[in-house]
């Protein structure tokens, strides 16, 4: 805002005052001389009060509260009235109305006449009177206009219409506050017409019969604005964190679909080769099978390929390798999707239960049919409750407001859970037996270190000529010295 300054003010004509016989005694410090019979101004004090003025509207705009302006002499009240209406602040431009401060009845009137006038226009009833008729009404609607404003309560952000009764109460009621400085008096006055605030009103704590209600204060325009700001930033949060999810539910809801085919394809040839678990149980080979298995998981390409040594040791034929190689591939990318399948509660895991149930399986050997099978069925099932959560989530997340959060105390989304635990729980009690570790001897043979290698008979097909069966570690072995 540009400041104004002592020339400025001597080209305008602000240092001409009034006639010296009609002059206030309180005016006598701001006077700098008198001329002609006319007071002058002293323009150095009024460049300061100017400033102290400006200071003084600027701290109460920040506060969000209203300013009327009034300017009803010819010189000051179109620029009054055009720059006001630029920043939405009551004005009074035209006559003042005799008593629009002390008097408001006949204010109130013009008011209620003001606003029949304007439902005139809108209701139909405009067009059904004559145009002389709607002349003369529209004369006094400018008339009205010209004698009639809104005022802003003091502590308050909206306008209020008051007749004249009601504005000399008013007044009454901020002069007792000036004096004894009782807000709540203050606000239960506003409370009785009407007057509060929409938070002020909905936060009132009522009071027991005979007693004030206790009111809050108005929240400032910048505390509106605030509070505003602040909504919808938790609303753009929720709405980000919202697709986020939708997208974690969305990918995985996309990858049980691959999984589910991948999960069949196995139980299929798990059923339909059984050479595969013949050669996975002879002695040695399996775990030399489980390591390249590990192997292919952790480079992430399946490639399988067992050691030189261990074909010739155990003889391997061709169609053994064939059928080895492509078990061992689809375990690898079984025993892959089921270590991305086994998530935390954070991660789209139900409860830390199915985390460990799910764990448990997708760890067991892929030595058997039954372990393969349950490992497939295992990611067929958390497929299928990964697609239809994504479902439920996609119908839900369509209702204004709606949080992740929300979605997890779902009744519909509960049941769902539930039945997902019931299925866990059917697929635990079938497999028991292969979830439960194995208790070791508690009564092993005395000495197994010493105790010597069994011979094997030559013939023996099982164990590859000159080699041994180790009795402390059931491994393949090279026979030793004296074996």
């Amino acid at each position: 805002m540009s400041r104004a300054n002592y020339n400025d003010l001597l080209e305008a004509g602000v240092h001409f005052g009034h006639l010296t016989r009609k002059w206030n005694p309180a005016m006598a410090p701001y006077i700098f001389m008198e001329k002609n019979g006319i007071h002058i101004i002293d323009l150095n004090k009024t460049v300061a009060k100017l400033d102290e003025a400006c200071e003084a509207l600027k701290q109460i705009a920040k506060s969000g509260k209203k300013i009327m302006f009034v300017a009803t002499k010819k010189q000051a009240k179109d620029v009054v009235a055009a720059n006001v209406k630029n920043i939405n602040m009551p004005y009074v431009t035209e006559r003042w109305p005799g008593g629009m401060l002390t008097n408001f009845a006949t204010i109130r009137k013009a008011i209620k006449k003001m606003g029949t006038i304007d439902r005139m226009a809108t209701d139909g009833t405009w067009e059904n009177i004559n145009k002389k008729e709607r002349l003369l009404i529209s004369r006094e609607r400018e008339k009205l206009e010209k004698t009639t404003r809104k005022v802003v309560p003091r502590g308050l952000r909206t306008e209020r219409e008051m007749n004249q009764g009601e504005y000399n109460q008013y007044l009454a009621a901020i002069n007792q506050y000036q004096t004894d400085g009782d807000e709540q008096k203050l606000l239960n006055f506003y409370d009785k017409f009407g007057w509060l605030e929409s938070e002020q009103a909905r936060n009132r704590r009522i009071a027991k019969e005979g007693e004030p209600s206790v009111i809050s204060p108005a929240k400032t325009q910048s505390e509106m604005d605030a509070e505003k700001e602040t909504a919808t930033k938790t609303a753009s949060g929720r709405a980000e964190a919202a697709g986020k999810m939708e997208a974690r539910l969305g990918l995985q809801a996309e990858a049980a679909f691959e999984n589910t085919n991948i999960a069949k394809d196995m139980i299929g040839y798990a059923k339909n080769n059984p050479l595969v678990f013949d050669l996975m149980n002879r002695p040695g080979l399996g775990n030399a099978i489980a390591r390249a298995i590990q192997e292919g998981v952790n480079v992430g390409n399946f490639s399988i390929n067992l050691p030189v040594g261990i074909i010739k040791q155990y003889e391997l034929s061709s169609n053994d390798l064939t059928a080895l190689q492509m078990f061992m591939q689809k375990s690898a990318q079984l025993q892959s999707r089921g270590r991305q399948l086994n998530r935390t509660p954070g991660e789209g895991s139900t409860s830390d239960y199915e985390t460990k149930l799910l764990g448990g399986i997708y760890a067991l050997p892929s030595d058997s049919q039954r372990a393969i099978i349950l490992k497939s069925d295992a990611l067929i099932m958390q497929g299928m409750f990964d697609e239809e959560r994504f479902k439920l989530w996609t119908k839900k997340s369509k209702e204004s407001g709606y949080t992740y959060n929300d979605f997890l105390i779902d009744d519909d989304f509960k049941e769902l859970k539930t039945n997902y635990r019931k299925k866990l729980d059917a697929i635990r009690e079938e497999n028991m037996d292969l979830l439960s570790p194995k208790k070791k001897d508690k009564n092993p043979p005395a000495n197994p270190s010493n105790a010597p290698a069994t011979k094997l008979s030559p013939n023996d097909s099982s164990v590859p000529p000159g080699y041994i069966k180790d009795p402390k570690t059931g491994v393949i072995r090279k026979k030793r010295e004296g074996e």
